[in-house]
């Protein structure tokens, strides 16, 4: 199944699917309160969430049709939603976050830094992303030095790092990151493009730029990075 969500003339709905996007099927949210939060899938779950999980809470569903209500979590706005496999994050824009081993019982934590980028289509990828080759979770910062970034193994401890992008004055706080399947990529709002394998060595890609990049997705060619006026394609991340 797939599945979306969206509003339609001021109203929140989200749109299922069983045959590969043909004909979408428009479906009530399971809370009222529904703000069209990205759904999420584990690979068992579908998740959703609302602006305010205090006061909308959790719900899943095997079907995205029959819903369960889960334990709200006390953040007040969570933006974005990853799962390594063992652990749920949920974070926000803010130095609050959440972590739980099974949806149910959730732990609030602190981070020493507020986190960087913004949501996007895809979940698990704008503010914080996980690799699994290299066993990492990467979040941005947007404290100083702005070109800082954090990685964590298990969501709960965080080390920082830094990128080097001295050779840019203009560049600021990464604007989103992600993972390609292979490799982090950071997007920087100057439009530069960075890749790793590891998290903690990075490659500039000289040929892809996009400045204000607020989406990222991939494709079965590259990556498509773009804000509201350009769109970039790059058919290959190594591309130096």
């Amino acid at each position: 199944t797939w599945m979306t969500s969206a509003r339609v003339n001021g109203l929140p709905y989200y749109y299922t699917s069983t045959n590969a996007g043909t004909t979408w099927t428009a479906r009530t949210p399971p809370f009222s309160a529904f703000t069209a939060s990205t759904p999420f899938w584990d690979g068992t779950n579908y998740i959703l969430y609302g602006h305010s999980l205090t006061t909308n809470g959790v719900y899943e569903s095997t079907d995205a049709a029959t819903w369960t209500s889960r334990t709200g979590i006390s953040l007040s706005g969570p933006t974005d939603m990853i799962y390594n496999g063992s652990v749920y994050v949920v974070v926000q824009t803010a130095t609050g976050y959440a972590t739980s081993a099974d949806r149910t019982t959730w732990t609030s934590r602190t981070l020493s830094f507020t986190p960087a980028g913004a949501p996007t289509p895809c979940v698990g990828s704008g503010i914080i992303c996980w690799h699994s080759g290299a066993s990492l979770f990467l979040m941005g910062a947007s404290s100083a030095p702005t070109n800082s970034y954090y990685t964590s193994p298990d969501g709960t401890s965080w080390t920082k790092y830094m990128i080097d992008t001295s050779f840019d004055p203009t560049t600021v706080s990464p604007t989103l990151v992600f993972h390609d399947g292979t490799r982090f990529v950071v997007v920087y709002s100057s439009g530069l493009v960075f890749y790793s394998t590891t998290g903690t060595s990075w490659t500039r890609n000289f040929q892809a730029t996009c400045f204000g990049a607020s989406t990222i997705i991939r494709t079965p060619t590259g990556i498509c990075s773009g804000n509201t006026t350009k769109r970039v394609m790059v058919t290959d991340v190594t591309d130096t």
